[in-house]
């Protein structure tokens, strides 16, 4: 992953808008992945808004939900949000810190 994608504060790794734009996909994934933390950024928090990213396939059929994450929903202000909620979710941070270790490695081994 490009250094400049990443920014630090302190000796610690900040997940920020910037970070989330560049790597949307990887972000998406994470929260299809963790649904748990998905569904805490769905009903916002004290920093941050309430942040969907669910698109809807109209293929889909409505008794298996047809509602899949879209890298797509993340803007700028959504971007924000996630950012934030990685800030008031330290938890959530360190998991996706661990998640990104996997994705990189996981490439780094293709």
């Amino acid at each position: 992953m490009p250094q400049e994608q990443m920014s630090f504060k302190e000796g610690e790794f900040q997940i920020d808008t910037a970070f989330i734009i560049a790597n949307k996909e990887i972000v998406t994934d994470f929260f299809g992945d963790n649904r748990h933390w998905y569904e805490k950024l769905l009903g916002g928090g004290s920093k941050y808004r309430k942040t969907s990213l669910d698109a809807r396939d109209e293929n889909a059929n409505p008794e298996e939900g047809g509602v899949y994450l879209d890298e797509k929903n993340i803007t700028e202000g959504r971007a924000e949000s996630i950012s934030k909620f990685f800030e008031e979710w330290k938890e959530a941070k360190d998991d996706f810190d661990m998640y990104l270790k996997h994705v990189v490695h996981e490439k780094e081994n293709e």
